[in-house]
């Protein structure tokens, strides 16, 4: 089918730099600066604290609070369908990081699923992915090469934490860098179940207090302290790999984890690290096939930093795709 990339051919949303904007409604979704009222997928879609209202979960809502001002939001729980207007909106879980979500939308036209993040992986610090059917499906796309295969997403998991058990026992403490929400709680989650003393940075241990008020039980770990978490397996947000040299921080073997795999948090770092290991928050391209099946939508569109690579990607499938790109100037409303 051919993929149509001109503001023509978008039935339902308009793209803009601010976000998009569903037609002919004051909804947007992850809009931080546009609009009245905008959808809020998760924490990670943030980036100020200049939001309009948004509609979010309570743990995204507590989660933009760590670090920014309380937002202005209509808290919704997940399967609790509820009305603006003439809209009859729905939260389910996405599975991709605490509070994440996609947005059922039932339009005078027909049902809309926004899903810019989805993760069916199962994590156990995160609830299970769900899905509804939908006349249009909304996708994001944030790894680049759709065609080109992941690694495995357990087996990588599995060979970090052999890794690190190895160091252990050797007497070995090593130092973990990566993402401080989402991927920094499922491994302090993990490390704690094999009964590793576990050291996380204070960003991350704000972040995983909201965790655990929310029910997530993510087991023993500590506060890091240089002086005293010497003998403790230590998560560090990967920034701080970027802001001084790592012989500064410890001697200790050090592990990246990304979450994309063109990741910022590798450049710029001038020694080798011990391994380097890619643990997605969102699922590629071919696993989104499964879900395009299970939605089973009408009309199928991208956005993102790689929508046309996708749309690409999807060309094969019998209904029409359609790129959601922003326009020079942002729509005014």
């Amino acid at each position: 089918m051919p993929v149509g990339t001109n503001k023509t051919e978008y039935p339902k949303m308009i793209p803009s730099e601010g976000g998009l904007h569903l037609k002919n409604t004051i909804l947007w979704f992850d809009s931080h600066h546009q609009g009245q009222l905008s959808f809020l997928s998760s924490a990670l879609e943030v980036k100020d604290a200049l939001f309009p209202q948004i509609i979010t979960t309570e743990e995204t809502a507590k989660l933009i609070e760590l670090y920014y001002k309380k937002p202005n939001a209509l808290i919704c729980q997940y399967n609790r369908p509820f009305s603006i207007g003439r809209l009859r909106l729905e939260l389910l879980p996405s599975g991709h990081i605490l509070g994440g979500a996609s947005l059922s939308v039932n339009t005078i036209e027909g049902p809309l699923l926004y899903a810019p993040h989805l993760q069916p992986a199962k994590i156990p610090t995160v609830r299970a992915m769900q899905l509804i059917k939908a006349k249009f499906l909304i996708l994001g796309a944030h790894l680049p090469l759709p065609q080109a295969p992941l690694p495995n997403r357990k087996r990588e998991k599995e060979k970090l934490l052999e890794e690190v058990s190895s160091l252990v026992q050797q007497k070995r403490w090593p130092i973990i860098f990566c993402p401080s929400l989402g991927l920094a709680q499922e491994l302090t989650h993990a490390l704690s179940s094999m009964l590793l003393p576990v050291a996380v940075h204070s960003a991350i241990y704000k972040s995983n207090k909201i965790y655990e008020a929310s029910g997530v039980k993510l087991g023993a770990y500590s506060l890091y302290v240089p002086k005293r978490s010497k003998q403790k397996v230590t998560i560090l947000p990967s920034e701080l790999a970027l802001k001084s040299k790592l012989s500064q921080i410890s001697d200790r073997p050090y592990f990246l984890v990304n979450q994309t795999p063109l990741s910022e948090e590798r450049e710029g770092i001038g020694r080798e690290f011990s391994g380097e290991y890619l643990l997605t928050l969102s699922c590629s391209a071919p696993e989104l096939t499964a879900i395009i099946q299970q939605v089973n939508p009408k009309e199928l569109y991208f956005f993102g930093h790689f929508a046309k690579q996708y749309a690409d990607y999807f060309s094969h499938l019998a209904l029409p795709i359609k790129t959601l790109f922003p326009n020079d100037q942002p729509p005014l409303f």
